[in-house]
């Protein structure tokens, strides 16, 4: 099962490579509609998808530690 940070990761990252690779998405969007779109970037930059969900997890656990510790 997905944790919640992970999910907010995921969606992060796929809206990052979206503006990454706009005409890739608009080309495959337009014929196969938005799911099947991002399906296919995520693919096609699978190695980019891992670093940027490495990152955005790290800085969403920062944020998390920071925020119980601070309560």
């Amino acid at each position: 099962m997905v944790s919640g940070i992970e999910a907010r990761a995921r969606v992060e990252a796929e809206g990052k490579l979206l503006k990454r690779h706009r005409r890739e998405y608009e080309r495959v969007a337009g014929k196969k509609g938005h799911v099947d779109a991002v399906r296919s970037l995520v693919k096609a930059h699978k190695t980019e998808y891992d670093k940027i969900i490495a990152q955005v997890m790290v800085r969403k656990r920062a944020e998390a530690t920071n925020n119980v510790s601070a309560a």
